[in-house]
C-alpha cells in the first residue's frame, strides 16, 4: 500500500488564495482567514491533489483549473489564466511531495 501524506487544508488555501484566485477574493490587507468565504477554493483544491497523487501531468492539472475556472466558473481566459493554473499545480505539487 503507498503512504500519502496527510493534506492540511490551510496549506492548500494559502496556495489558492495566493497563486490562483480566479475570482478575486484575495486583497493585500487580508488573508484567506478573515474573508467570509475561506473555503471558495477547497472543492477544486482538493481535486488538484487527486490528480497529482495520482501522477498527471502538470500541464494537465492546470488544464483542469483553467477549465473550472472558464467553463465552470464561468470567467473568461486572460493572459494570466494559464500562468496561474500551472503556478497553482507547481505550488501543490511541491507541497505534497514534501518539498515546499
Amino acid at each position: 500500500m503507498k503512504y500519502l501524506p496527510q493534506i492540511e487544508l490551510s496549506r492548500l488555501r494559502d496556495i489558492a488564495w495566493d497563486q490562483w484566485d480566479p475570482i478575486g477574493l484575495r486583497s493585500p490587507s487580508r488573508s484567506w482567514r478573515e474573508h467570509q468565504a475561506p473555503d471558495e477554493y477547497d472543492g477544486y483544491m482538493l481535486r488538484l491533489v487527486g490528480k497529482i497523487q495520482h501522477q498527471e501531468p502538470d500541464e494537465e492539472a492546470a488544464r483542469y483549473l483553467v477549465q473550472m475556472e472558464t467553463e465552470h466558473m464561468g470567467l473568461r481566459e486572460t493572459s494570466s489564466t494559464q500562468e496561474r493554473a500551472l503556478a497553482t499545480v507547481r505550488a501543490v505539487r511541491a507541497y505534497v511531495s514534501g518539498t515546499a
